[in-house]
């Protein structure tokens, strides 16, 4: 089954604070996507966006994906975030490449 129809037929569960988090890969690759595009460059949603991406790493590795599959995914996620100026687009290829970075290394840490 594809991760896309894999997000398709699942959900989110809220947590005791009110905040759903996700509970696949597919769903957590959504929320890193989203949280790359409400994120302002200033560093204000760094953290947030680090614990998507050892969530999205911890499912990764549960579901047994082979990083390589993983990164295909998360670069496939990453083209979907729209520029939001023609400036924008050295700052969306350094935010690429960190998350990609941060990625890889998750992925591959035993704390993860």
């Amino acid at each position: 089954m594809s991760i896309w129809r894999r997000q398709q037929n699942s959900s989110s569960v809220a947590t005791h604070d009110g905040v759903e988090h996700p509970i696949n890969v597919a769903e957590a690759l959504v929320a890193v996507r989203e949280a790359i595009q409400s994120h302002d460059g200033d560093g204000s949603g760094r953290d947030h966006l680090r614990v998507l991406i050892r969530l999205l790493c911890v499912f990764a590795r549960q579901d047994k994906m082979p990083p390589e599959r993983l990164l295909v995914e998360l670069k496939n996620t990453l083209a979907t975030v729209p520029e939001r100026d023609a400036l924008a687009v050295q700052k969306r290829e350094d935010m690429r490449n960190r998350v990609i970075e941060l990625t890889i290394e998750s992925y591959f840490s035993d704390g993860c």
